[in-house]
């Protein structure tokens, strides 16, 4: 399958968890499209403002996190990718999104050496992480109980 489409190199992919037919592609382009393999072309385009570095789809797939210098942006992509919400809540380029097995929690690294957590129902920090590196890449075991960084 080959989907052209971007100006710049794509950086990162997510798959839709409620269709394996569903990739968004993020890219230096600073945009995010939505691809349907099955026609093999963008269903949706959206324009975070700044390199995408990392994207994520909620579980359900109706909701997409995009993330590219010190923002994070929550895209509602069921009704043609409006933006729900605009977060800055780092100093330095947000280079890593994970999302916690349940979709409640997303953690965004960045250069700035913070892991930030989030709570997916209020778009708020609950919690901040200092590391003593920039971040370049965290996840969240199944269990939800453990990060690594």
């Amino acid at each position: 399958l080959d989907m052209e489409g971007h100006a710049d190199h794509v950086r990162c992919m997510a798959s839709n968890p409620a269709s394996a037919d569903v990739l968004a592609t993020g890219s230096y382009d600073h945009t995010v499209k939505l691809w349907d393999t099955r026609l093999g072309q963008t269903v949706l385009s959206v324009t975070h403002g700044d390199p995408v570095q990392a994207v994520l789809m909620l579980p359900g797939g109706g909701v997409m996190i995009t993330a590219g210098g010190t923002s994070m942006k929550i895209w509602d992509v069921l009704s043609g990718g409006r933006l729900l919400q605009n977060t800055c809540n780092h100093s330095k380029p947000i280079t890593c999104l994970a999302l916690d097995i349940e979709g409640g929690r997303v953690l965004s690294g960045s250069l700035d050496h913070q892991l930030k957590v989030y709570d997916m129902e209020e778009y708020k920090v609950h919690y901040t992480v200092d590391y003593t590196q920039p971040i370049l890449s965290a996840a969240i075991a199944p269990d939800g109980m453990t990060v690594a960084v």
